[in-house]
């Protein structure tokens, strides 16, 4: 059996509505699948260190060019950031081990590792922080800047 024109047009109208619906609400489909994306992929989620530093790599895709990755280290209610993502042309970026605290020489417990995606004056703010700038720089940050989007996290369990 031969499609004719008005099965081809309803087709089309039925494919249209299908990709539609499946649009997260509020955004079009090209917003959608060209928001900035961010993964860790080391260590592992729910993983355990043994130690007081861990190295932290991972990806990103689509980072727009007025803003900057950021591995924010929470812990006991605070937040620690520890340097901007900085991603290669292959889209991958790195910490060796030695770069990535998780709290002083024997604070024991949970560690959430996560990246955020940082306009100009959050960037600014961590940058403060990250350089000794900020008074109180081992009590951590009490808040987040406003603004600010969450990519990326993972929790790492520091066991000694």
């Amino acid at each position: 059996m031969a499609w004719t024109r008005a099965d081809k047009i309803n087709t089309l109208i039925a494919c249209t509505a299908l990709v539609t619906a499946l649009a997260p609400p509020g955004r079009s489909l090209w917003v959608y699948e060209h928001r900035p994306v961010a993964a860790i992929d080391h260590p592992d989620d729910e993983s355990r260190s043994a130690g007081p530093t861990v190295a932290v790599d991972g990806t990103a895709e689509r980072i727009p060019s007025d803003s900057d990755l950021w591995l924010v280290i929470r812990s006991d209610g605070r937040w620690y950031p520890v340097e901007r993502c900085q991603p290669g042309r292959n889209g991958r970026w790195s910490f060796r081990d030695d770069d990535v605290h998780l709290g002083g020489p024997k604070e024991k417990g949970l560690y959430v590792l996560s990246v955020y995606l940082a306009g100009p004056s959050q960037t600014g703010e961590f940058a403060q922080f990250v350089n000794g700038q900020q008074q109180s720089k081992d009590s951590g940050l009490a808040s987040l800047p406003d603004g600010i989007k969450l990519l990326a996290t993972r929790t790492v369990n520091r066991v000694s």
